[in-house]
């Protein structure tokens, strides 16, 4: 070879390089040891695709998604508003001001702190940095050991349980919002078919009133004077004397709610009719979480901003109108007074402990999920502690809110706080919350509150158990479903949609 000719190769390399180097961008044009790969990554080498699947971390300096895969969220506040709005849900409303008034009052703070400290952070700062590293759903998360995948599977199998469950749940909260917009509340009285003999208005108000006018009061809240009053029980109710008698009457909450609501049978194997009034609220509610969902996290991230900050709105307008009314305080007192034995029962430490990750919704994969959309130098430990502070502040709001519709029923029923019954679950919502609410002045502006926040709450939580399980499908099956979100959406709220018909059916006739 002449030198000519190796001159001309050599010019012929050096310009190859200098094309090369031009071609680069300036985050490859950095040293390898500044790459924005993970630190443990110090040289990718030749990658190669494998059918769907890219390296996530691309192009981070863009103006669209760092994942160009999956997408990211379109702002840190949708990702905040999103675990905060999946984390308020029906424990804080109705689970966690039982546990507070059953296991000692303030007392049970103590432990709930200390669990949340010991064991709910560490779990939650785990599930929030495994998703947002690796990018991947609750089920394909398990990739990184891949004998746990039965986790990940178990994860979403309870998901798919509580979407059905939260729904249903949701379809009674639409049923008595669109019968809140009457004028009367119908579970606020006794004269309606669904009533039984048993059924007892007491009022307190409406008791002097009509004492006042020389009347007496019967058991379905009318007064009748004491001249036209005929003391045929044949033929009239019993008057009411005394206060309200717990073992002797039923409140009309507790019927509308069983009786018009539920259509309740007499044995679990009864099954009757299609409640087709529940069934189309149910298809409401599912309507919407596909309405929610119908872009993926991007139409999610945007909902939040109102299912997940109007609650907290209507949460503090309800406060600060029950803490006005008479009995409220005494409510207060009674259910926050601190009885510190309680710190010696290891009971109550296991209550605790229970309630802190219920109330978190650790656990679940749906945090993992969640933090699966976010970017990869996401500040994961800032999160954790801002998730924490919102949930306990939350949750004693919600059990203000509770005890002091409590203490003004009581008031109005006459009633002492000691024979008071504390149920948690629906019945202290449905129930006890309604009857509360009945007996306020203008009661249908504020049970149209009540029912629509209790809606958004539903709502927030629901929009991403769906995506969850949504999420995990796809990214299980990467290269056929992940272009498919839609039609994965579609088919995983039809089925769930069946799943909940069975639970709409009546008593027989």
């Amino acid at each position: 070879m002449s030198f000519s000719s190796q001159g001309e190769a050599t010019q012929t390399q050096t310009r190859t390089a200098r094309t090369r180097s031009e071609d680069k961008t300036p985050l490859q044009a950095n040293s390898e040891s500044a790459s924005l790969y993970p630190p443990f990554c110090t040289k990718i080498g030749d990658y190669v695709r494998e059918g769907d699947i890219e390296y996530p971390f691309e192009d981070p300096y863009s103006g669209g998604d760092e994942n160009k895969i999956r997408g990211n969220w379109s702002s840190r506040a949708d990702y905040i508003l999103s675990v905060v709005g999946f984390t308020f849900g029906l424990g804080n409303l109705w689970r966690f001001p039982y546990y507070l008034s059953q296991d000692g009052g303030l007392a049970f703070m103590i432990p709930y702190c200390v669990m949340l400290l010991l064991a709910a952070l560490p779990t939650l700062l785990m599930e929030l940095s495994l998703g947002q590293f690796i990018s991947l759903g609750a089920m394909s998360i398990w990739k990184v050991v891949p004998l746990f995948k039965g986790i990940g599977i178990a994860m979403i199998m309870i998901l798919c349980s509580i979407a059905v469950m939260y729904n249903i749940v949701s379809a009674w909260s639409i049923f008595y919002l669109v019968n809140s917009l009457k004028l009367a509340l119908p579970w606020a009285t006794c004269g309606n078919d669904w009533n039984s003999l048993n059924c007892s208005v007491w009022n307190r108000d409406i008791i002097e009133s009509c004492q006042m006018q020389n009347g007496t009061v019967l058991l379905n809240g009318t007064c009748v004077p004491l001249i036209s009053l005929e003391l045929d029980n044949a033929t009239t109710p019993t008057p009411m004397i005394s206060a309200f008698r717990v073992g002797n009457y039923v409140m009309p909450s507790l019927e509308y709610f069983h009786r018009e609501v539920l259509m309740l049978s007499p044995t679990f194997d009864t099954i009757g009719q299609i409640n087709l009034q529940l069934v189309i609220c149910l298809f409401v509610s599912w309507v919407a979480v596909f309405l929610c969902l119908f872009k993926g996290i991007k139409s999610g991230g945007k909902v939040v901003y109102i299912t997940a900050i109007v609650p907290y709105i209507i949460l503090v307008v309800l406060i600060a109108r029950f803490l006005t009314l008479p009995g409220s305080l005494d409510g207060l007192y009674y259910f926050y007074t601190p009885k510190w034995e309680v710190l010696y029962d290891l009971r109550i430490w296991g209550s605790a402990a229970v309630q802190v990750f219920y109330s978190l919704s650790t656990c679940s994969g749906g945090l993992i999920t969640l933090s699966s959309y976010n970017r990869f130098h996401n500040n994961v430990f800032k999160d954790v502690w801002i998730i924490s502070i919102v949930d306990v502040v939350t949750s004693l709001f919600c059990s203000t809110l509770v005890f002091s519709a409590i203490g003004f029923m009581c008031y109005e029923m006459d009633m002492s706080m000691s024979q008071f019954e504390f149920q948690e679950g629906a019945e202290l919502i449905f129930v006890v919350f309604s009857e509360a609410v009945g007996k306020l002045p203008v009661a249908p502006l504020y049970a149209v509150l009540f029912f629509t926040m209790l809606l958004l709450i539903i709502l927030s939580s629901e929009l991403f158990i769906v995506e969850t399980v949504v999420s995990s499908i796809c990214d299980e099956f990467p290269e056929r479903l992940r272009r498919n979100h839609r039609h994965v959406l579609t088919c995983v709220i039809v089925a769930f949609m069946f799943l909940g018909v069975p639970l709409c059916t009546s008593k027989l006739i």
